[in-house]
């Protein structure tokens, strides 16, 4: 009878333990992002990361069929310029892409979360620009 009682006692906490993780997963808030800029252009879209000094990190020449998000999490955010489409974000970015081909009906937000390509800056000045044909 002893052993019955404690198996029992350990099926609940297992179960317990289980339920906890499972909510603790579901209620995980997406990143706090001041912004959010999604870019799934007819043109290729240039990326450009910089230093707050001006040193260039990485350019990015993202194609036509490719979507393109930038996460503002700190800083500031200007644009899309309503001439050249340019946005700017200054502080801390996460920069993200995916083949369009790969998004479904839904949020995309979410879906660019799980970005097979991220790239994580702080403190740097990202420049966003569609280019034309």
């Amino acid at each position: 009878m002893k052993r019955i009682k404690g198996l029992a006692l350990i099926l609940v906490g297992c179960l317990a333990w289980a339920s906890l993780v499972a909510q603790a997963q579901s209620t995980a808030a997406a990143p706090p992002f001041l912004t959010s800029y999604f870019a799934s252009h007819k043109v290729p879209v240039q990326v450009t990361i910089t230093t707050q000094g001006g040193q260039v990190l990485a350019v990015l020449e993202v194609p036509v069929g490719v979507t393109l998000s930038v996460h503002l999490s700190k800083g500031e955010f200007t644009g899309p310029n309503e001439t050249t489409g340019e946005a700017s974000f200054n502080g801390d970015v996460s920069v993200r892409t995916r083949p369009t081909s790969e998004l479904v009906e839904g949020a995309m937000r979410n879906q660019m979360l799980n970005a097979p390509l991220r790239l994580d800056v702080q403190d740097a000045l990202v420049v966003v620009i569609p280019r034309t044909k």
